[in-house]
């Protein structure tokens, strides 16, 4: 009795899988072998597959932000209310992505996360009223970021004034908050798959994140640090996972090489740049050519390794209002030095940094994956500590920049692209109008109403933005007279009826591309991530190296309801 029941657990435990793990398997999950001690291969026809779902506890959810989404998938809906909508409203899909897991379909995975290192409660189980845990915040999250393996989480802010109950009331037009025109995504964190040390000494995987500023929410998943609180106020329902795709051209071994670099980058920018003290989402972009990013490389080298002048330099350099980073900047910039700088050798003598400054760089990757502490953890281990679990190191002596690997035909424009290509003000416009309030769906004559009283309160609040606070405008004089009057232009065809959308889209595409050649005038804000992974089927493409897709939606283990479900399925599968 006692093997068989050992023999039951292990199956149990062996077969618990989320839903994206078994579609990884093909939708078959992970199934017990036959025990041949018991039966043979020919007398067994069927056996029990064990499946874990989550499931959001409205109820829970409910008391956290005032309102009972019902489902995770209306959580992650906004139901529009305009006059000139059918029956006065309509549910919009602006945080559901297709999933790649799915053959497509716009299911939420979704990947319970806690703020706590120790194990935590689930909400109650719809079936069996039992309680489940989850035994460390982290521990659902590093199966879907395996150690190495690193993405972007895209925090949408549930506690807010527009989409309070999870609408947006059009009724009254205009009067919006400038965060409409991110869709309410307000930081970009850095997840990253690594293995550490538990309390018993026994290594486990689990995930760390990096940030801009370092110490928000400060890179681990202990003490409200994960970001689903603030102040001891719970600000978030969910996080967005979404995953960079590299280049068609980039083969496997170039993609690790890569993924190295970008972990190492990483690494280097987090301990040296400066968070713009007051960001309002109109703070200038570091770098936005190759060459500028190269120069910035540069810069991170001399912070972290550099002589006692090549230091100050560097802090300068960081330091200037031109050049701090905010949280989405951090993940732009370090990709694209990534792409643009394999960090050997050859790169590094082309970026005119000394034999002795590049030795005591190596040195530091040394100490850093020895669990030594280093200029990495040094100089932001007070904001985040955990970043001592993440292993970088430098790249293979014969990678090149990435662009160098694309075909000869597509090798002069693919070596001006950054990782993502940023959003000029009538981006971020029309894509805001275009994710929130779909004309492509509502038709010509509904959608050209809706969307010109939307844009009638997103206008000044893009404004704002683009302006910036203080004496720290982006814009001189005549560049504000070119915005307003490129602005007034695209509220203009907006408010138009087209008779049909390609039409609409013909008409706006010129003040776009006006728009984009605008010097200096272009922004990496948290949602442009959001655009780039619903890229297929909206209309931003960010014209950069990188793809990005759907990971999952990471949502607070006290918010679900762990359902483990189980079926006879043909032992033959």
């Amino acid at each position: 009795m006692r093997r068989r029941r050992a023999f039951a657990i292990a199956v149990l435990t062996a077969c618990l899988l989320t839903p994206a793990a078994a579609s990884a398997n093909g939708g078959k999950g992970n199934y017990a072998r036959p025990n041949p001690g018991r039966t043979t291969p020919q007398r067994r026809t069927t056996r029990r597959r064990i499946q874990t779902n989550y499931k959001l506890n409205g109820q829970a959810f409910e008391g956290q932000f005032g309102w009972n989404p019902g489902d995770a998938k209306r959580m992650l809906q906004v139901e529009v209310h305009h006059p000139a909508l059918p029956g006065g409203k309509d549910l919009v899909p602006t945080h559901l992505f297709k999933n790649p897991q799915k053959d497509g379909a716009r299911e939420p995975t979704i990947i319970p996360a806690h703020d706590d290192l120790g194990q935590i409660q689930f909400a109650n189980t719809a079936r069996s009223g039992r309680k489940h845990t989850l035994v460390r915040g982290d521990a659902e999250l590093a199966k879907h970021l395996k150690p190495g393996e690193f993405g972007f989480l895209i925090h949408q802010r549930q506690a807010n004034q527009e989409y309070a109950g999870g609408k947006v009331d059009m009724t009254a037009g205009g009067g919006f908050n400038k965060e409409l025109t991110k869709l309410w995504d307000t930081h970009i964190s850095i997840p990253v798959g690594v293995r550490r040390k538990t309390s018993t000494g026994n290594k486990k995987a689990g995930v760390i994140t990096l940030n801009m500023p370092q110490g928000y929410p400060g890179g681990d998943f202990g003490a409200g640090r994960f970001g689903l609180y603030e102040g001891g106020q719970w600000a978030y329902g969910n996080l967005t996972l979404v995953k960079p795709k590299f280049p068609s051209y980039i083969g496997k071994s170039q993609k690790r090489a890569f993924a190295k670099n970008m972990r190492t980058m990483l690494a280097g920018f987090n301990a040296v740049a400066n968070f713009p003290g007051d960001y309002n989402g109109g703070d200038p972009l570091t770098v936005k050519t190759p060459a500028e990013v190269r120069n910035a490389v540069a810069m991170m080298i001399k912070g972290v390794a550099g002589t006692s002048a090549e230091q100050a330099e560097s802090r300068r350099f960081f330091q200037d209002s031109n050049n701090q980073i905010y949280c989405a900047e951090l993940a732009y910039t370090a990709m694209s030095a990534a792409l643009h700088a394999p960090l050997n050798d050859k790169t590094v003598r082309e970026l005119g940094i000394s034999s002795d400054t590049w030795s005591r760089f190596k040195r530091e990757i040394g100490k850093h994956n020895s669990g030594q502490e280093s200029a990495f953890t040094s100089k932001n281990s007070a904001e985040n500590e955990m970043i001592k679990h993440m292993q970088i190191g430098v790249s293979p002596r014969n990678l090149k920049a990435a662009h160098e690997y694309a075909p000869e035909n597509l090798r002069a424009a693919e070596s001006k692209k950054m990782a993502f290509g940023p959003m000029t003000a009538a981006d971020i416009i029309a894509n805001a109008l275009a994710v929130q309030f779909p004309r492509s769906k509502w038709g010509e004559q509904v959608g050209s109403r809706v969307q010109a009283d939307a844009w009638s309160g997103m206008k000044a609040g893009i404004m704002s933005q683009l302006q910036g606070s203080g004496n720290r405008s982006q814009m001189t004089p005549e560049q504000a007279g070119q915005v307003q009057q490129l602005l007034d232009g695209v509220g203009q065809v907006i408010a138009a009826n087209h008779g049909t959308y390609d039409n609409f889209r013909a008409a706006i595409k010129p003040l776009l591309d006006r728009a984009r050649a605008l010097p200096g005038l272009q922004f990496v804000p948290p949602h442009m991530f959001h655009l780039q992974a619903m890229s297929k089927d909206r209309t931003w493409t960010s014209q950069g190296l990188l793809g990005l897709e759907y990971g999952g939606t990471v949502v607070n283990a006290k918010l679900l309801d762990k359902v483990v479900t189980s079926q006879e399925v043909p032992a033959g599968e």
